[in-house]
């Protein structure tokens, strides 16, 4: 155990700690050096997490460490800031125990190296001169044929066939990147010595994916389905280490059942202002015809961010901090499994590094009837919402308030579930206060949304906990949310390996919960703008560590 006399004090050790924030020779402490470049922080540029058994063992024994001497700290914690810099750090520190004893990921799941392999930070952003980022990008590439020798090792355990699926389509995409379109992005370096370091590092890479791809494809044989569930014990563990989340299951599944009910009301009601006579399914569909051209994406989501900007500010919702605006453009290439994507500088990158929103178009060379299919993704009523979602008030103004946080703590670490559930509390609140002025596509759009996250939540229960299979899964999420069995597949396929993916939904109700609260604590005073400015401004930790910054009198229900 370590002492330190302030708060303050081991919050900094803890962070550089964490995130690699000490001279490349010294390894031993090399983390999180992803994380780290996504909070903008990149002394650990050019390295990768280090799997191998003995680092992690290691790793662990600090983690175990630091529970010992962020407890001693607690009769120091003085202020209110105090208090929630240490709950914050003691939260990071378990949820990390957890990870490492319980889930174990370097372990059961492929996809864990999926960070392992994306270079794909070092050219997003302009957060240094090039030749430094491609400096850092050409070390990277060097390590990524040990690292997955080491992925090899450590995934000596039955796979689940989803995850393995999954993790392999999502290799594919890295390898095309690195042995394809990758040369095309640096060839604007002029140091041909540089250029031609990345191309043979692209090339050692791309054959260490595909002798991992051959690997992953020998176990498939014995990855049966059911291999993936946490078990009830583990997935209520997840809850409480990640959310602070400590109810019982029947509780937590009781809350999203009420608002997949409640929801799903509401979209009836709402298509049957529309028409009456027609089956929901029926009105959905013919909405997602009005949609923009397929060479009008860009332009759309352009002219819809300023107009959700002028209502934000008009309506005084929440704070803009800044002038600084999203550039809206296409998709880059080694993100186009998406459809749309924000992508904004970390907590202690300036905001000048540049924030991008990315729209997916449909690719010319598709059959017409797919890039139709595509584009009725993008309806102009679903691009208000997505668009909301992600820029604002959603992710990027979110992301305005973390870097101005009070504390480097603060800033460092978020709460996945907190951010997410942020963005998707918005979706809902704008219409709530005018945006659209009732047009019911806008709310149908936001429904289907609210729909398909409640979905989730409750499929990644049954999947976890219930023996639900993928099958049953699918069938569940596709009649909530009026999907096509496909998308619905790919949806129940995607919670066998992310059980937390209902974090949207459970985010939601907790902030609409704190805000119940507060509303009742301040009576006539509340104010909207004050409540949102509040929510944010202590960066994105659990709601349970934000609770008591918020109320004078907490009942410590989340939910």
């Amino acid at each position: 155990m370590r002492d330190f006399a302030t708060v303050a004090e081991a919050g900094a050790a803890f962070s550089r700690e964490y995130w690699a924030m000490y001279p490349r020779e010294r390894a031993l402490f090399n983390y999180y050096p992803g994380g780290a470049a996504h909070a903008g922080i990149h002394t650990g540029d050019g390295m990768v997490t280090d799997f191998r058994p003995e680092a992690v063992a290691r790793r662990l024994r600090a983690v175990e460490g630091w529970g010992a001497t962020l407890a001693a700290l607690d009769g120091r914690a003085s202020t209110p800031g105090d208090r929630r810099d240490l709950a914050i750090l003691r939260w990071v520190a378990g949820a990390e125990q957890f990870t490492l004893t319980e889930i174990r990921p370097h372990r059961t799941v492929p996809g864990h190296y999926a960070d392992t392999v994306d270079i794909s930070g070092y050219l997003r952003r302009d957060y240094a001169p090039l030749a430094e980022r491609l400096t850092a990008l050409a070390a990277h590439l060097d390590l990524i044929p040990d690292a997955l020798v080491t992925a090899q090792a450590n995934l000596d355990m039955p796979v689940a066939g989803p995850q393995l699926d999954g993790a392999r389509a999502s290799f594919a995409g890295h390898a095309a990147f690195i042995g394809g379109d990758l040369a095309a992005l640096v060839a604007p370096c002029p140091d041909a010595a540089l250029r031609g370091r990345i191309a043979r590092g692209a090339e050692r890479a791309v054959a260490a994916l595909r002798d991992f791809d051959r690997f992953l494809d020998g176990k498939r044989a014995g990855a049966p389905e059911a291999d993936f569930a946490f078990g009830t014990a583990r997935f209520t563990g997840l809850l409480r280490a990640f959310d602070l989340v400590d109810l019982p299951l029947d509780e937590v599944r009781r809350h999203g059942q009420a608002d997949l009910d409640r929801n799903l009301a509401l979209l009836r009601e709402w298509c049957g202002r529309l028409d009456p006579h027609a089956d929901p399914r029926d009105v959905v569909a013919r909405l997602a015809l009005d949609h923009p051209p397929a060479d009008g994406l860009v332009r759309a989501a352009e002219s819809t961010l300023e107009a959700l900007r002028d209502f934000t500010i008009a309506r005084d919702l929440v704070a803009v901090p800044t002038e600084e605006r999203c550039d809206v453009s296409e998709i880059p290439v080694y993100f186009n499994w998406a459809f749309a994507m924000m992508d904004y500088p970390g907590a202690f990158e300036p905001e000048s590094s540049g924030a991008h929103y990315w729209m997916n178009s449909p690719d010319p060379a598709w059959p017409a009837a797919d890039r139709e299919a595509w584009l009725r993704r993008f309806s102009h009523a679903a691009i208000v919402n997505t668009s909301a979602h992600e820029a604002y008030p959603g992710h990027f103004v979110q992301s305005m308030h973390n870097r101005r946080a009070p504390s480097d703590i603060a800033k460092s670490f978020g709460s996945f579930t907190h951010w997410e559930g942020w963005a998707h509390y918005i979706e809902e609140m704008i219409l709530d206060e005018g945006y659209g002025d009732g047009d019911p596509a806008l709310r149908i759009a936001q429904l289907q949304a609210a729909i398909l996250r409640d979905a989730r939540y409750l499929a990644a229960i049954g999947l976890h906990c219930d023996g639900m299979t993928v099958a049953e899964a699918t069938d569940l999420i596709a009649d909530a949310t009026l999907l096509e069995r496909l998308p619905a597949e790919r949806e129940a396929l995607r919670g066998t390996f992310d059980p937390g993916y209902g974090s949207y939904a459970l985010g939601k109700l907790m902030i609409r919960k704190l805000r119940r609260d507060v509303e009742r604590e301040v009576g006539a005073d509340f104010s909207l703008r004050a409540f949102h400015d509040n929510l944010l401004g202590h960066g994105g930790p659990p709601f349970a560590i934000l609770r008591p910054l918020l109320l004078r009198e907490d009942d410590g229900r989340v939910l």
